[in-house]
């Protein structure tokens, strides 16, 4: 958890020197979100707003989109810094949850757009564990950040009860408490929804990995992939088999920890030159992902790009693709 120090605080206050956005009205229920229905993807975006969009013939088409949160005070590079912006996924295909403040989550069905009640899990402390190192607070480990955990079916809202600062720092035990659709406490982290990259592994090549990536051809050629200096290879994923597409994710090293991919290429067969390349890859449903694309995002099926949706200050947005039926 960051410590705002004297000029982040001096440029927030900058940042509400105009005045702040409406805020949501009342506590109940909001109206549907238009599209939602019908839609294959949504957007949540640092305006506050979750947007439904569907993949069509033509590309990507935008159906609706209507404001659940405030929108973040991005004025300046401090402000951008201590920005919180909103996340969540989709259970299942009929109900997707919104965090979209702090202590705040949204519930999106088909019928509105309902308040969900986050515990107090400050109050929920399980044993402390052994050994005299353990501590109450998480003291600025990426781990603090982990409050909205959606898993396949359920949504949980979760906290580090006791945690530990010695390598790198680490959870010793976390303390969940499932929001949806029934009520349970554990003292463990959830396992969050997740998704792969698509797999068709083209006949004859082969790929070799330890530092850099080695990628052997049919007729036995091999080429090294690098990556740069500060970083290294997170993953790799056949996209297609003919032809042979190649997508290598690569990001920050990371001793202790492992975030998400921060750029993306994509290779013809073993040549070593991208035919494209980006930033945010993210796997979606089948063979659906999303990387970062100028003024969005770009919307992929396996290695063909089916359009482009337009979000402002898309670094503070998130897009997930709806479950199949």
């Amino acid at each position: 958890m960051r410590t705002p120090n004297a000029l982040c605080l001096l440029g927030l206050a900058a940042c509400h020197a105009s005045p702040p956005p409406a805020p949501l009205s009342g506590t109940g229920t909001l109206p549907a979100l238009a599209g939602f229905a019908s839609c294959d993807l949504v957007t949540m975006e640092a305006s506050g707003s979750v947007t439904a969009w569907a993949l069509v013939p033509e590309g990507i088409t935008r159906l609706g989109s209507t404001v659940i949160g405030p929108a973040l005070e991005l004025c300046n590079e401090e402000a951008r810094a201590m920005a919180e912006p909103m996340h969540g996924d989709w259970a299942d295909r009929d109900h997707l949850f919104v965090r979209t403040t702090k202590d705040s989550v949204k519930m999106v069905t088909a019928d509105g757009i309902s308040p969900v009640e986050v515990p107090d899990l400050s109050k929920v402390r399980p044993p402390k564990p052994e050994g005299e190192d353990a501590r109450a607070e998480s003291d600025g480990m990426s781990f603090s950040a982990i409050d909205l955990v959606v898993a396949e079916g359920e949504a949980w809202w979760a906290r580090c009860a006791w945690s530990f600062a010695y390598d790198g720092g680490y959870c010793g035990v976390w303390t969940s408490a499932r929001l949806w659709p029934r009520p349970q406490t554990m003292t463990k982290l959830p396992d969050e929804r997740r998704h792969d990259f698509p797999s068709h592994v083209p006949p004859g090549f082969s790929l070799d990995r330890d530092d850099d990536l080695r990628c052997t051809s049919p007729d036995g050629a091999t080429t090294a992939i690098p990556h740069r200096d500060d970083e290294v290879i997170y993953e790799t994923a056949w996209l297609s088999a003919a032809p042979a597409r190649l997508l290598v994710l690569y990001g920050p090293m990371a001793e202790f920890s492992s975030p998400p991919a921060s750029r993306w290429e994509l290779h013809d067969g073993c040549t070593v030159a991208p035919i494209a390349a980006g930033d945010r890859p993210v796997a979606g449903i089948g063979d659906l992902w999303s990387a970062s694309d100028r003024d969005g995002f770009a919307i992929y099926r396996g290695a063909t790009k089916l359009g482009h949706v337009t979000v402002k200050d898309a670094a503070y947005a998130e897009l997930r693709f709806r479950p199949a039926k």
